[in-house]
């Protein structure tokens, strides 16, 4: 079986077309836990810092 180069990318796009999706998605959704469990944190941090009278 011998392909050209323009089949080959045109094969190699639709295989890779839902994994990088999938892959996407799952990276914003951790990167959006990330910071909602962050944000707590560094509240509580600016909060303290703030109280403590000091800079």
């Amino acid at each position: 079986m011998s392909l050209t180069l323009k089949e080959l990318i045109l094969r190699i796009r639709a295989t890779w077309t839902g994994p990088t999706i999938t892959w996407f998605y799952v990276s914003l959704l951790i990167l959006g836990c990330s910071l909602l469990a962050l944000a707590p944190v560094g509240l509580f941090t600016m909060v303290s810092i703030g109280s403590s009278g000091s800079i």
